[in-house]
């Protein structure tokens, strides 16, 4: 009888001792230069999202509340598109705005205000790029402080 013996190429072996390899650094490095390139194009977008956003939060609190999980998506679409845009000031408020629209969806303790409040904070540090730094970080403080608050009320009241 004769023996037969099959090895299947080693493809693997090719790939990994071809001289073009692209390390790791590599591949980020130029994902990095990609996404640099397409910022601008992505911060347009956020102007018109913080609009959108200012509308239905400008709203009465009943019609807040019918759409609390669209305006919620809309908040965190705005934290997304913002940090791409680099603009990592105001993801931080809109993640508070999700989590305000989170403690009404979950439980039912409606902060209306405190949502207002929460998206004309942020148009106000989007649009006014002359707030001072020492400005900003107070703005930023209260916003956080008054959403910490809020929270812990929901929490007590669930």
């Amino acid at each position: 009888m004769t023996r037969v013996s099959f090895a299947p190429p080693n493809r693997l072996a090719r790939i990994l001792s071809a001289t073009d390899t692209t390390t790791v650094e590599t591949l980020a490095r130029n994902a990095e230069a990609r996404v640099e390139a397409i910022t601008p194009a992505i911060a347009i977008r956020l102007g018109p999202l913080i609009g959108e956003l200012l509308a239905a939060c400008r709203r009465p609190d009943a019609a807040i509340q019918a759409d609390a999980r669209a305006v919620r998506r809309l908040a965190l679409s705005i934290a997304e598109t913002a940090a791409v845009a680099r603009r990592n000031d105001l993801v931080p408020l809109t993640i508070d705005l999700c989590d305000l629209l989170d403690g009404w969806i979950d439980c039912g303790c409606w902060r209306g205000g405190a949502v207002t409040v929460q998206a004309e904070g942020l148009a106000l540090l989007f649009l006014d790029r002359s707030l001072a730094p020492a400005d900003q970080a107070r703005l930023l403080a209260g916003l956080a402080a008054m959403t910490s608050a809020v929270i812990r009320s929901v929490r007590r009241a669930a």
